[in-house]
C-alpha cells in the first residue's frame, strides 16, 4: 500500500527549526538598542531644546534685573559684598587664633598649667611657661610633646622648682602650615584631661 501523498510531501521537507538561543539573544539586543536609541532620541530633540530655551530665558530675566537696578544701587551692592569678603577674611584669621587654643588644650597634660603664652602664627611658633605639681607631670609633659609629629623643634628651657611647684619653659616651632590648615582632629591623640 502506497503512503498517501499529503506524508510523502511532510517526509521530503527539512523539519522546522525551533529557534535556539542565538535568536532570542538577537531579539533582545535589538530591543536595547532601539530603548536606547529612542531615550537618546528623546533627549537630543526633546530635553535638549527645552534646558536652552530654560537658559535663554533666565539670561533674559537677569538681563531686564539687571537693567532696572541702578548704577548706584550696583555700586552699593559691590561695595556691600567686599565689606561681607573682609568680614570673612578677619573671622578666618579669628579661627587660626583658636587653632593655637585648640592645640595648646590637646597637648596639656593633667596636672600642667599654661602660663605666658607667646604665639607667631606666621611662622608657626610657639612659647609658654608650664608649671605642674610633680615632677612625674613635667616629664610626663614633656614627653608628650616630644612624640607630637606636627612639632618641628622643641626647646626645653630648665626644670625647677618652687615651692610645691616644678616649673619649666616651652619654646617650639609647629609646621609652617599647621594654622592655615582646616581644622582637623588629631584622631591619634588621646588627652587625660
Amino acid at each position: 500500500m502506497p503512503l498517501p501523498q499529503k506524508v510523502v510531501e511532510q517526509l521530503g521537507r527539512e523539519p522546522p527549526r525551533t529557534p535556539g538561543w542565538s535568536g532570542k539573544l538577537l531579539m533582545f539586543s535589538g530591543t536595547i538598542f532601539f530603548v536606547v536609541l529612542s531615550v537618546y532620541l528623546g533627549l537630543a530633540f526633546g530635553y535638549t531644546p527645552y534646558l536652552k530655551a530654560q537658559i535663554a530665558k533666565i539670561n533674559k530675566d537677569i538681563d531686564q534685573f539687571g537693567q532696572q537696578v541702578s548704577s548706584g544701587d550696583q555700586l552699593k551692592l559691590v561695595n556691600f559684598y567686599s565689606q561681607l569678603g573682609n568680614i570673612k577674611s578677619l573671622l578666618a584669621s579669628q579661627i587660626i587664633g583658636l587653632r593655637a587654643f585648640d592645640w595648646i588644650e590637646k597637648n596639656t597634660q593633667v596636672n600642667s598649667y599654661i602660663k605666658n603664652l607667646t604665639v607667631n602664627f606666621t611662622v608657626g611658633q610657639m612659647s609658654y611657661n608650664v608649671s605642674t605639681i610633680t615632677m612625674d607631670d613635667a616629664l610626663q609633659q614633656v614627653s608628650w610633646l616630644e612624640n607630637k609629629p606636627e612639632i618641628e623643634k622643641l626647646g626645653i628651657g630648665g626644670i625647677s622648682s618652687s615651692g610645691s611647684e616644678w616649673q619649666f619653659s616651652v619654646q617650639l616651632s609647629l609646621d609652617r602650615n599647621y594654622f592655615s590648615r582646616s581644622h582637623r582632629l588629631d584622631k591619634n591623640a588621646t588627652t587625660t584631661k
